[in-house]
């Protein structure tokens, strides 16, 4: 069998590029919560920075950490009430959303970095399993301590906060980080390519169907809502079905603020 190939590091366009699709995702994240100025449930944007310092030498994590958290700054002073008269107030409860999510991101490139990845991880059930647990669940159960300590105020009591800071960023890197990772492992060719395929683009919208018909008339949606998901893995690749997992997360986010 021959070895995997080496991960590739990223150029600096594609590096400017996972920043930009960073502060799209968090973007994205805020107008899908229920409350602007509040805690994102579901967060998308941390598992595109984790991949991107993973695809960074170390010596080039600082940069990226401080460009992440600047646009992570920016997108959150950008959607807070009243943002078009900026005062302190408004920079510290927008600066609190920050050092917890650089720690996640942090966290999980140091620990994913230490597990070894390489083409053949995502194929691999059992390396499978510990990305998520290396790469979203401890770290996001780390980091809600530090995002919870900052953000926390006296309405919102630190254990409310803890919880939803946790199940937030829980969600949405189970939902990115495959994708992510496939993206950046296996390259984006053969995406491409299966996106052109009409079967393909078929299948992605029966999933997503199957969502929203679930979700709209059925009391307890969720197992239906995995007969989409297993037609996608089974008659698609791997990449295709992390992408068919973000939309329908996207999909349950918006269902979810519409009150559908």
């Amino acid at each position: 069998m021959n070895p995997a190939a080496p991960a590739p590091e990223l150029t600096l366009r594609q590096a400017l590029l996972a920043v930009v699709c960073y502060g799209l995702a968090a973007l994205l994240s805020i107008r899908l919560s229920v409350h602007s100025g509040q805690i994102a449930a579901p967060w998308f944007p941390n598992p595109i920075g984790t991949v991107a310092l993973l695809a960074l030498p170390f010596r080039r994590w600082l940069p990226m950490l401080l460009a992440l958290g600047l646009v992570n700054l920016l997108v959150q002073l950008g959607t807070m009430p009243g943002a078009w008269r900026w005062t302190l107030q408004t920079g510290l409860e927008a600066a609190a959303f920050v050092p917890g999510n650089a720690a996640e991101m942090l966290l999980a490139a140091l620990l994913l970095r230490h597990l070894g990845l390489d083409a053949d991880t995502l194929r691999q059930p059992g390396r499978f399993g510990r990305v998520l647990i290396l790469g979203a669940l401890l770290p996001t159960f780390c980091s809600a301590f530090a995002g919870a300590v900052l953000v926390a105020a006296p309405a919102h009591p630190f254990a409310e906060t803890w919880t939803q800071w946790f199940a937030g960023r829980l969600i949405g890197t189970v939902a990115v980080l495959p994708l992510a990772l496939a993206l950046w492992l296996h390259g984006t060719a053969a995406l491409r390519r299966s996106l052109r395929q009409p079967r393909t683009l078929a299948y992605l919208a029966l999933s997503a169907a199957i969502t929203l018909l679930a979700m709209t008339t059925l009391p307890r949606p969720f197992v239906v809502m995995s007969i989409g998901l297993v037609l996608v893995a089974t008659q698609t690749s791997f990449t295709v079905t992390t992408l068919a997992t973000v939309v329908n997360a996207v999909l349950l986010a918006l269902l979810h603020l519409t009150g559908g």
